[in-house]
C-alpha cells in the first residue's frame, strides 16, 4: 500500500502542478479587459447634436494610424462613449449616426497614461457626407491631476543626449534636479532627484512592466534593468506628482517608457555617433600633475526596423545597439615618499607620539619622527615598497623637509573599457477572426563587459 500512496501523491502533485498551469495560462490569455493598464491611454468623449442634445446609440470607432487596430463603441443614454487601454500612438476617431453626418477627428496623438477627451457635435445630413476636424488637441488636461511630461519620438532623436541615455530628458521636468555626487558621477544612466526624494526613490516602468533595479549599491551603475536606444523608445512620459495608485511603490517620479511597434509600412533607421580624443581638452588633475591628456574614445551604433508581418494583423519591430567606450580614468591616490620608505617620517605634519600603545617602546623617535631600524618587518618593508612612486609634482615633499607632504601626490590614467550590447525584439498582432483582442510580447537583451583599471596602476 505504501509504494500505492506515494504513487498517488506523486499523481495529485502532477495534476495539481498542471491545473495551475493551465489556469495561469487562462488569467495571461483571457480576453477580458484590464483596466490598469498603465502602458496605455485612453479616449472619452460625448456625442450630441448641433442643438446640443446628447445623442445615444451612435457608433464611435478609433483607429491606429498605421496599424489599422480599431475598436469600437456606443454611445449610452447621456451621450457618452469610452476607449479605455488604448495603444499609443495617432488616432482617428469616427462618430456615425443614421440621419446625421459622418463626424472624423484624425491625427489625434495619445500618449502614455494620457486620457483624452473628444466631444463630438453631429449635424443633420446624410451619413454618406463626412464632416473631418485633424490635429485638434485640447490645451489643458481636464481629466486627470497628475503632474508630467511626455517626450515622443521626435523630441528623443533631435534632442542633444549625453552619452544617448533617453532619461537625461526627464531634467526637462518641474522639480527635476540632477543629483548629488557619488551617484550622477557614477555616469553610465542618469540619477536624478524629483521633489527632493532620492534618486533611488523613482520608479522606471517599461512596456507596462517593472524595470527597477533594486541594487542598493548600484553595482549595475544605472537605476534600470533596461535601458533602451533612444532611437526604439515610441515615447517616454516622467511624472512627478498626484499620479494615480496604481504607481503606488515609490515616493520619487515615473518613468513610463514604451518601445516602439510596427506599423503596416516598413520603416528603419542607422545611426552612428563617435566622440574622439582629439576634440577633448585635458583635464586639471593630468595639468596638476603635469601630465598629457589621456584616451577618451567613445562610440555608439545600431539600428531598428519594424514592419508588417501581416498587413493591418501582425508586426514587428527590433532594435540593437552598440556602445564601445574607452576613457582614461584620473585616479588619485597617496603614496609613501622615498624616504618614509627607510623608515623616515619627518616629512609630515602631524607631530608623533613615542607613547602611542600600538607602538612598542622605543621604535621612534617623537622629536626627529625616525622609526628604529630593528622595528621594521622585513615582509611589511617589502609589501611597502611595492607602492609607486610619487608623480604629483606640486605634491611631492622636499626630501626631509618637515611639513612638505601633500595630499594626495600619485596619478595614474588607466583606461576604462565598457562594452555594452543590447536588442529588443517585440511582436504585436491581433488574433482570431473577431480581432477583438490585442496582444504583444517583447524581449530585451543587455550584455555589459567593463574593465576598471586599478587605482594604484599595474602593480
Amino acid at each position: 500500500m505504501i509504494p500505492n500512496q506515494r504513487g498517488a501523491r506523486a499523481l495529485l502533485r502532477s495534476s495539481a502542478s498542471r491545473l495551475l498551469l493551465a489556469l495561469a495560462l487562462v488569467l495571461v490569455l483571457s480576453p477580458s479587459r484590464a483596466h490598469a493598464q498603465i502602458d496605455a491611454g485612453s479616449v472619452v468623449g460625448t456625442v450630441a447634436d448641433s442643438q446640443g442634445a446628447v445623442l445615444p446609440g451612435v457608433t464611435v470607432t478609433a483607429t491606429q494610424e498605421g496599424t489599422g487596430f480599431s475598436v469600437t463603441d456606443t454611445t449610452n443614454g447621456r451621450g457618452q462613449y469610452s476607449f479605455p487601454n488604448l495603444r499609443i500612438g495617432r488616432y482617428s476617431v469616427s462618430a456615425e449616426l443614421s440621419g446625421f453626418k459622418k463626424a472624423v477627428r484624425s491625427a489625434m496623438q495619445l500618449h502614455v497614461q494620457e486620457r483624452i477627451q473628444a466631444n463630438f457635435t453631429l449635424d443633420v445630413g446624410a451619413m454618406t457626407e463626412e464632416v473631418t476636424v485633424s490635429g485638434e488637441g485640447a490645451l489643458l488636461n481636464t481629466q486627470t491631476a497628475d503632474m508630467g511630461y511626455s517626450v515622443d519620438a521626435k523630441q528623443l532623436t533631435d534632442l542633444p543626449l549625453l552619452g544617448r541615455r533617453y532619461a537625461e530628458l526627464a531634467l526637462l521636468q518641474t522639480g527635476v534636479v540632477q543629483a548629488g555626487a557619488g551617484v550622477a558621477s557614477r555616469g553610465e544612466d542618469t540619477f536624478f532627484n524629483s521633489n527632493g526624494n532620492f534618486a533611488t526613490w523613482n520608479n522606471f516602468v517599461l512596456d507596462g512592466g517593472d524595470n527597477n533595479s533594486f541594487s542598493t549599491n548600484l553595482q549595475e551603475r544605472s537605476p534600470q534593468v533596461i535601458q533602451p536606444p533612444v532611437d526604439a523608445l515610441e515615447e517616454f512620459k516622467v511624472q512627478t506628482r498626484t499620479y494615480s495608485a496604481e504607481f503606488g511603490r515609490s515616493a520619487g517620479a515615473v518613468i513610463n517608457a514604451s518601445i516602439k511597434q510596427g506599423k503596416n509600412n516598413f520603416k528603419g533607421v542607422l545611426f552612428g555617433f563617435g566622440r574622439d580624443e582629439k576634440f577633448n581638452s585635458n583635464t586639471y588633475e593630468n595639468k596638476l600633475a603635469g601630465r598629457q591628456k589621456g584616451a577618451y574614445n567613445q562610440y555608439i551604433m545600431g539600428g531598428t526596423l519594424g514592419g508588417p508581418i501581416k498587413k493591418d494583423k501582425y508586426f514587428f519591430f527590433v532594435d540593437y545597439q552598440a556602445t564601445r567606450s574607452d576613457r582614461a580614468a584620473s585616479n588619485l591616490a597617496t603614496v609613501p615618499t622615498p624616504l618614509m620608505r627607510t623608515g623616515n617620517l619627518s616629512e609630515l605634519t602631524r607631530a608623533i607620539s613615542n607613547t602611542n600603545p600600538f607602538v612598542p617602546a622605543g621604535c621612534i623617535d617623537a622629536t626627529t619622527k625616525v622609526i628604529t631600524p630593528s622595528c621594521i618587518d622585513p615582509v611589511s618593508l617589502k609589501l611597502f615598497n611595492l607602492y609607486p612612486q610619487p608623480n604629483i609634482a606640486s605634491r611631492i615633499a622636499v626630501q626631509g623637509q618637515p611639513g612638505s607632504f601633500g595630499l594626495p601626490n600619485y596619478i595614474d590614467n588607466g583606461i576604462l573599457n565598457n562594452k555594452v550590447d543590447q536588442y529588443d525584439v517585440r511582436l504585436d498582432g491581433r488574433p482570431g477572426a473577431s480581432g477583438k483582442n490585442l496582444v504583444f510580447a517583447r524581449y530585451s537583451y543587455s550584455k555589459t563587459s567593463r574593465k576598471e583599471p586599478p587605482v594604484l596602476g599595474p602593480i
